[in-house]
């Protein structure tokens, strides 16, 4: 099977491994969301896990985020044990675009049942006032 190489790219002092990393965080910073790339791992129950993004109390709690442009059995096992031990774990797919109807991330709010939305309904107003939504 071929994979598609990650591009690594810098952005706001930090250096992403992957270009879609670093397209999160611009959105993240247009619409003001403090934001901590790969900032703590983790061990959850003897499996490693590192977070691409931490959103510090985004929702009245940490939020932590996965992108993923493509889901392997890997990278899943390792949101199952972080939303498995009660955190909120959001995982991104497709850069954010306004015309993209989704669904674009799943949502586990501290559990094995994710909620599959477009990020328009989760993500709040761009700060110049433009709205992104349906």
């Amino acid at each position: 099977m071929n994979t598609i190489k990650a591009i690594e790219t810098e952005y706001a002092g930090c250096r992403f491994r992957s270009r879609l990393e670093a397209r999160w965080a611009v959105f993240f910073d247009s619409l003001d969301i403090p934001w901590q790339y790969e900032s703590e791992g983790l061990d959850i129950d003897g499996v490693r896990y590192l977070p691409d993004f931490v959103l510090p109390a985004f929702v009245g709690r940490d939020l932590y985020v996965e992108v993923k442009g493509v889901m392997d059995e890997r990278g899943m096992e390792k949101v199952l044990a972080l939303a498995g031990a009660g955190r909120m774990v959001l995982v991104l797919r497709d850069v954010p675009r306004p015309d993209a109807l989704g669904p674009h991330f799943l949502l586990f709010r501290g559990d094995h049942n994710p909620v599959a939305a477009s990020w328009v309904s989760f993500f709040p107003v761009a700060k110049d006032g433009r709205h992104f939504t349906l």
